[in-house]
């Protein structure tokens, strides 16, 4: 996780873990929800409203309980 004008970034790795799917997964995700892409000296970042839409896909399968 990175802070940079107030926000905070969290790498691709930390969110894939955090939800429990891989980083290719995730992308897919991405994609679907129509998140920009972020990418800082090659490593993508989600802002933490990036990751709450990515936890409102439907037909995902992702753990219950995830809490930012």
């Amino acid at each position: 996780m990175i802070e940079t004008f107030g926000q905070r970034l969290y790498t691709a790795t930390e969110v894939s873990l955090l939800l429990g799917v891989s980083r290719e997964t995730l992308g897919i995700y991405a994609r679907k929800a129509g998140v920009p892409k972020r990418i800082i000296q090659r490593v993508r970042y989600y802002t933490e409203e990036e990751i709450r839409t990515l936890l409102q896909i439907p037909g995902q399968n992702i753990r219950e309980g995830v809490s930012l």
